[in-house]
């Protein structure tokens, strides 16, 4: 199964772990130096977001709703990236609770 995640803080260092399965694993976050470990253990590294959604998953675990309404709703974020295709999206942030502003 070919995976993009997106956002590699300390929680999705671990969910990122079926690249040691022999999944193909493609990793983006904006702090480059956060894949470095899961790029040394045979992930690809990705050069932006609409790089990381080629496969037949994507998964985020961004850290807020702005982070997320940028990656998802951006020109180049996942919505334009999969434009055409259909991989599963499945996205993992902590958010406001609906109605909170």
């Amino acid at each position: 199964m070919k995976v993009g995640f997106i956002g590699l803080g300390t929680w999705a260092l671990h969910a990122a772990k079926p690249v040691r399965t022999g999944h193909d694993v493609t990793v983006y976050n904006r702090t480059r130096t956060k894949i470095e470990a899961l790029v040394a253990q045979g992930a690809k590294a990705a050069a932006s977001v609409s790089d990381a959604c080629s496969g037949d998953a994507v998964i985020t675990m961004l850290a807020n709703d702005d982070a997320v309404e940028s990656v998802v709703f951006s020109d180049r974020g996942i919505i334009a990236a999969c434009r055409g295709g259909d991989p599963c999206f499945l996205e993992h942030h902590q958010c406001r609770p609906v109605g909170e502003t």
